[in-house]
């Protein structure tokens, strides 16, 4: 008994050793995670960060195709418009090689603002009330950083407040019947000035 007792108490001893070991190395390395985040500045709330936080609204995006071919893209926003019946409206955007879709730099009248730039659709109708197909610059809907930005476009089948659940599906199941891979997505629009 004597002898047993001596093999297993070595044994014993060393597994000891290692548990205390672990738990001086967990509970170690939570310290230093506590004190790494003590040290890390906290983000203050701006005047701007708060503006555009409050005029923010959740929307669901009716998304028919993606691709980076321009070209190949258009043809397909006017075949599912002539397939669906649904306007398709390019709200005066040209495709630039090096920018993406931009409005024109001889644009007059209000858009002048925005001419040689872009800017994402943000509302589901035009002045008639109608919700519009259009070509987009995938990122702006993705908030992706602007540095990062590509020039992926998206088809935007509908732009729909997170309160019309019901006719966003219904124009998705719409537009399934030509594109199967549409689908729905629910993401955070700025709806605010931007003038």
């Amino acid at each position: 008994m004597i002898q047993r007792d001596a093999q297993i108490s070595p044994i014993f001893n060393a597994m000891k050793r290692i548990a205390f070991f672990l738990l001086f190395v967990l509970w170690s390395g939570s310290s230093f995670a506590q004190r790494d985040e003590k040290l890390q500045p906290k983000k203050v709330e701006t005047a701007t960060d708060s503006m555009v936080r409050q005029a923010t609204s959740d929307h669901f995006v009716i998304i028919a195709g993606e691709s980076s071919d321009y070209i190949w893209l258009k043809q397909v926003v006017q075949d599912l418009s002539t397939k669906s019946r649904i306007l398709y409206n390019d709200e005066g955007l040209i495709f630039d090689r090096k920018l993406g879709l931009i409005w024109p730099p001889d644009t007059s009248g209000n858009a002048d603002l925005y001419a040689g730039s872009y800017f994402m659709r943000r509302y589901g109708t035009m002045l008639d009330s109608v919700n519009y197909l259009s070509l987009e610059m995938r990122d702006w809907y993705f908030n992706v950083p602007y540095e990062q930005k590509s020039l992926r476009m998206i088809i935007v089948g509908g732009i729909y407040p997170d309160t019309e659940k019901k006719a966003a599906d219904e124009r998705l199941k719409e537009i399934k019947k030509y594109y199967p891979t549409a689908y729905l997505r629910k993401l955070p629009i700025y709806m605010g000035c931007i003038h």
